[in-house]
């Protein structure tokens, strides 16, 4: 037998050995580039530091967000005193209805999710309180409490360095929880915040920039935006049971130079939203923030099978902005000074000041850094 044919047997018997063992097996789940269109109010792209009157070094950046009955629930982040505060948006007028006082709690927020059987907002808090969460009265805006969530070594499958963020599935009344370190751990919890499983996750993984989570149904929703020379964001969807492996969204990061952020998903009614931060350097060194909520069009095949009421009203064509190949420049709302850089890599300042995300690997060991898909 010679060389060739032994290493095409070997080939074969690994093959098989995948398939009668479960193993998921990549080529079986696609990765679908998908398109944003920027969410309008009153013909200008919807901004909701801007529409939430807050301002620039303030309560500036989007982070995590949720929804429900057709309400959005949008967290704007403090980085100069880590705390956040949440604006409640109507989706069908694209008003203002409500906004928090400061969240009395440190949080970054990195995930929002609505819980409906109690009528309250979960916030993974990250900075202040890596293995806690905030509970928050959808109603009220204001804090109940917070909660140490409790995970075991061997639960964890390591070392337990908190929760990178958290989403409520309302139809198994269970929470997933996505792990600090090595977003790719993820552990269910009761009603009540206790563990009841590690799910094994299967298929490729990605090691991007962990931002949210959403669930819904059997499918979970992995949010994660550009890192390094990867520029563009991730949404890798999975089995919520299983962890098989389903398909991914890979969503534009815009222009070179003008990074967007993905920070979060979630559904509401017929239509799927997300949000992206976007900062630009202005020629005088100041940083300009934008925050927009987008539409998407989810593939069918990484949809829950189970059509969800809608609602809302169904938005007509002059609501949301057409999507180009890349989330255009903004000239809305405000005027933009010319940018420092437009440089084809970002300098290294530029990307510290441009990154929102909360540095979820400090003092963590470190993963692999290539993307697998």
């Amino acid at each position: 037998m010679n060389k060739k044919v032994a290493t095409r047997i070997t080939a074969i018997i690994i093959i098989m050995a995948m398939v009668l063992s479960g193993a998921d097996i990549c080529s079986a789940a696609s990765t679908y580039p998908v398109k944003a269109g920027i969410v309008k109010a009153n013909g200008s792209r919807f901004d909701v530091r801007i529409a939430a009157k807050e301002k620039t070094w303030g309560y500036d950046t989007i982070q995590g967000a949720c929804s429900h009955n057709g309400y959005a629930y949008m967290s704007l982040y403090n980085r100069q005193k880590e705390r956040i505060k949440i604006v409640k948006v109507n989706l069908a007028t694209m008003k203002v209805v409500k906004k928090s006082k400061v969240i009395g709690c440190t949080c970054h927020a990195n995930s929002l999710t609505y819980n409906e059987r109690n009528n309250t907002i979960i916030i993974c808090r990250g900075k202040g309180g890596r293995k806690s969460i905030a509970i928050v009265n959808a109603s009220s805006l204001k804090l109940k409490k917070t909660k140490t969530i409790k995970i075991s070594r061997k639960m964890a499958g390591g070392t337990y360095y908190g929760i990178a963020a958290i989403a409520y599935n309302s139809e198994k009344n269970i929470y997933v929880a996505k792990l600090r370190g090595d977003s790719n751990k993820i552990v269910l919890l009761n009603s009540s915040f206790k563990p009841k499983k590690r799910v094994k996750i299967t298929g490729n993984r990605s090691y991007l920039m962990p931002q949210g989570l959403y669930t819904e149904g059997s499918f979970m929703y992995d949010v994660q935006s550009f890192k390094g020379k990867h520029k563009y964001n991730l949404v890798t969807v999975r089995n919520v049971n299983t962890g098989k492996l389903l398909g991914r969204m890979k969503i534009a990061s815009g222009k070179t130079g003008q990074l967007y952020e993905l920070e979060n998903i979630f559904h509401e009614g017929n239509q799927w939203y997300i949000c992206f931060y976007r900062a630009k350097v202005l020629k005088r060194g100041d940083i300009h923030r934008k925050n927009y909520l987008c539409r998407i069009n989810v593939p069918k095949k990484l949809q829950p099978p189970i059509p969800q009421p809608a609602t809302e009203p169904v938005s007509t064509d002059s609501d949301i902005e057409k999507p180009a190949e890349e989330l255009p420049d903004d000239q809305t709302q405000e005027n933009e000074i010319e940018s420092i850089s437009t440089e084809e890599h970002p300098t290294e300042e530029q990307t510290i000041v441009e990154d929102s995300s909360e540095n979820e690997n400090e003092n963590i060991p470190q993963v692999p850094q290539e993307i697998n898909e």
